[in-house]
Formats: C-alpha cells, sequence, structure tokens
C-alpha cells in the first residue's frame, strides 16, 4: 500500500511535541534548573537524532532548563561504543559543542548504579549520569524487533544503558522464549521489560517511525507506553507487507541492520515468516 510522508518532518515531530500521548507537554512537565539526561539510541538505529535535539533543547531552555543542566547518553545496551564522529553524524555537530554527549557505560561498575531488584528478580545496573538525573528522556525509531516484537518506547532504559548483568538478563528471556517475536504486538520481553524501566522511571519518549535513511513519516512523543503502542500502528502501515504465500527458499538482507554480525540475525528473523 502506498503511504505519504509528511511533507515537513520538523513540523511532524513539532507536531507529536505539542501533543504528547498520555503526558503533559515537556515543557509542563520539568521544573526551572532540573537535571535533565536525554537518551539517544545508537548507530545501529536508523533514527534522525539530529532533527529531534534541536526542538527538545529549545522546550528545555524554555521551560527554565538551561544547556548546562543537559546532557546525552547515547544507549548502546551490549553494543560497542560510538566514536566521535559517529556521535557527530547522529546527533548534529552542533549538538556535540552545546551539551556533554556520553557513551552509556556496560561494564565498569564504577559507572553503574545498582537499583536493586526489578520484578522478577531482574538486579538492575544502570549508567550513573541516567540515574541521577532528575528528569529522563528518551528518543529512538519503531522498527521490528527481534526480542521485543517493536523497537522504541521503553527499550531505550532497559537495556539501553543499563550494566552487562542486566543487558545479558533481557538476552536470556529473548533466548529462551521459543518461537520468533519479530514484528509482534505483544511479546513476553517487552511485557517484562516494561515491568523493569519503572525501576529507572523513563519521564518522556519520542519515537519516530522512518526509514533506513532516515525519511520520517510518522512522530509520536509522551508516555514510554501508550506513545510507542500508537507509534507501533503507524510503524505496520510502513513496514508491513502481506506475500502471497510461503516459499522453499527467501534470500533476505539484514540492511540496513549491518553495522555487525551481532544485527545481521535481523534479516533472517525477518525472512523466516516467508518460508515453509
Amino acid at each position: 500500500n502506498k503511504v505519504l510522508f509528511p511533507k515537513d518532518p520538523i513540523a511532524e515531530i513539532e507536531r507529536a511535541l505539542e501533543h504528547p500521548i498520555g503526558t503533559p507537554r515537556l515543557e509542563d512537565l520539568v521544573r526551572p534548573g532540573q537535571r535533565v539526561v536525554i537518551i539517544s539510541d545508537d548507530i545501529t538505529r536508523p533514527t534522525p537524532v539530529h532533527r529531534v535535539l534541536p526542538l527538545l533543547l529549545t522546550r528545555l531552555n524554555r521551560a527554565g532548563v538551561p544547556d548546562e543542566r543537559i546532557s546525552v547518553v547515547m544507549a548502546l545496551g551490549s553494543h560497542r561504543p560510538m566514536t566521535p564522529a559517529e556521535m557527530d553524524k547522529k546527533l548534529g555537530e552542533e549538538i556535540r559543542r552545546r551539551v556533554p554527549v556520553y557513551n552509556a557505560e556496560f561494564r565498569d561498575r564504577g559507572g553503574l548504579v545498582d537499583l536493586g531488584l526489578a520484578p522478577g528478580g531482574v538486579r538492575v545496573w544502570v549508567d550513573r549520569r541516567v540515574a541521577e538525573a532528575e528528569v529522563r528522556i528518551g528518543i529512538g525509531s519503531i522498527v521490528p524487533h527481534p526480542a521485543t516484537g517493536w523497537s522504541g518506547g521503553g527499550k531505550i532504559i532497559y537495556p539501553g544503558v543499563t550494566g552487562e548483568e542486566t543487558v545479558t538478563a533481557f538476552h536470556l528471556m529473548h533466548g529462551r522464549t521459543p518461537y520468533n517475536m519479530y514484528g509482534m504486538d505483544k511479546s513476553p520481553v517487552r511485557e517484562a521489560m516494561e515491568r523493569w524501566v519503572d525501576t529507572v522511571g523513563l519521564h518522556f519518549i519520542v519515537n519516530l517511525v522512518c526509514l533506513p535513511t532516515g525519511e520520517i513519516f510518522h512522530a509520536v512523543a509522551g508516555h514510554y507506553i501508550q506513545a510507542h503502542r500508537a507509534g507501533v500502528e503507524w510503524a505496520k502501515r510502513l513496514y508491513a507487507v502481506k506475500a502471497r504465500g510461503k516459499v522453499d527458499i527467501a534470500i533476505v538482507s539484514s540492511y540496513p541492520a549491518d553495522a555487525d554480525l551481532w544485527q545481521a540475525p535481523k534479516g533472517v528473523m525477518a525472512g523466516e515468516f516467508l518460508v515453509r
């Protein structure tokens, strides 16, 4: 089916920020002088974060939060750290001149905080900069995902900015689920993960539905569950296709999830649904 993209992507993001789902507007949610951390997905995702960040900073400044009270943390999960050049490409060069930008800590316990046990007995180690912020904002995109059905939402916190022990619990739950959850509406891993997110706290999200090239189809903002679910419905319009039938052999590509072999199985999982 043909899908229509908004003529002005900035106006589309502003529309979502002005009409968040399940929360007040960002400038009504924060208080002057609070410490704010903006958590961005990393280079393995197509999200054009450079389009979102200037709009967020403007609204935060307007609400009385100056740049010196704002930082950005790249949500790596278990992915490799991003290089400065990759940060510039992802965020925009001017952002790193305005506010500090960090890779999330994964292994060094000195950079992590133990927040105790989440529901189900999972111990939550989280990046210290994220834990110590008073307001946490997540930026991500909504694409099919092998563990949670769809990326985005609370996944920016868990496993995005958590330590090795905590991320391992996430991947073990995925590995123990005996079926392919790629693109599923209800994933047991996502449902469990969302119960764990509140151990850290996520106050606001901006999620984009976009092409691998970063062209924006739709934007949602607000509560990390309510806004995310609304965004998933838009993501289905962009990503879901109907096949005429199943085949004996499917040739698949993992592009744009081709940064490393850790990402590559996404192509296999998408193609599995087509194979007898």
